[in-house]
């Protein structure tokens, strides 16, 4: 049928005769949801149509354009989405898992509750695309844009993110696991009560996170800059925040750079080697200082003597 439908495309149509075709086609897609995995959808247009619970595992839509399908519920798994453009597409609570969006546009797509593991993203364009408690485990995401995309409440584990804009994205309360960000671009992102645990930040741009409260355990850091405002903090290569470390962030302490970020917060517990990072109060700047920052400097040191 869809062998057909191409071929009919192609001949000397009307544009009404053109128009009941594609409706035609359309309405044989609706009735036939249980039994379309592995055809091939390439070039096609899909309209404002219904594929909810659909069964498209394995299906070809390279080149393919869709303008608010449905797809909820859907079984997805396999497919490939190459140089596609999707414009408000409902993903939510499909099945997508292997799929592959290699030069993919997508806009204003939700995918809610959406397992996308072991998918590939290459040089795709995201764009108010919204992914909350979606499942993104072992996604590998290469040189995309992926600009005010919601990762809220997200699961990532053994994801890479490599030369990747993700600027102004929403990270709130992801769960972020043994992920790679390389050259990545996260700056003036909300990652409030995020929590990334045995991740690695490579040459990654932290500039003017928003009202920042995030957990990063065993977490290492090489030449990325944590940055609000006109001060800046640089990791030096290989450094890595130590178990149970939390950073609590807000602009005004952001802007006291002259203190160790181990230091902002009252709220950890240290690990048995932090010794090495002690020197004396004494050392630390305190011009620019505010002075409730300085009372929760001295009481750490007093709390870390009576200690040793």
């Amino acid at each position: 049928l869809i062998t057909y439908y191409k071929k009919f495309k192609n001949y000397q149509f009307g544009e009404q005769d053109k128009l009941k075709l594609d409706l035609f086609f359309l309405r044989v897609l609706t009735t036939n949801k249980n039994s379309l995995e592995y055809l091939d959808f390439s070039n096609m247009s899909f309209g404002n149509i219904d594929l909810s619970n659909a069964n498209l595992t394995g299906c070809k839509f390279v080149n393919s354009k869709f303008y608010k399908t449905i797809f909820t519920n859907a079984n997805l798994q396999l497919s490939n989405f190459e140089s596609a453009y999707l414009k408000d597409v409902n993903f939510n609570n499909a099945i997508l898992r292997k799929t592959y969006w290699r030069g993919a546009e997508l806009d204003g797509v939700k995918m809610v509750n959406v397992n996308l593991q072991n998918s590939y993203f290459v040089n795709t364009k995201f764009n108010k695309v919204d992914l909350e408690k979606s499942v993104l485990d072992h996604c590998r995401f290469v040189r995309s844009t992926l600009r005010k995309t919601n990762f809220k409440m997200v699961n990532m584990e053994g994801a890479n993110a490599d030369s990747c804009d993700m600027s102004m994205s929403n990270f709130e309360r992801a769960n972020i696991l043994f992920t790679n960000f390389e050259d990545t671009n996260l700056s003036f992102s909300n990652i409030e009560n995020a929590k990334f645990q045995n991740c690695e930040f490579i040459r990654v741009n932290m500039e003017g996170l928003d009202q920042a409260k995030a957990s990063f355990l065993e977490t290492k850091f090489s030449g990325t800059v944590l940055r609000s405002h006109s001060k800046a903090k640089m990791f030096k290569k290989g450094e890595v925040v130590r178990e149970h470390f939390e950073i609590e962030m807000t602009p005004q302490r952001l802007e006291k750079r002259t203190i160790d970020p181990k230091f902002v917060s009252e709220k950890h517990t240290f690990g048995a080697s932090d010794d090495d990072y002690f020197e004396t109060y004494d050392d630390f700047e305190e011009e620019d200082m505010d002075d409730s920052v300085k009372k929760k400097i001295k009481k750490i040191f007093k709390f870390f003597r009576k200690k040793r």
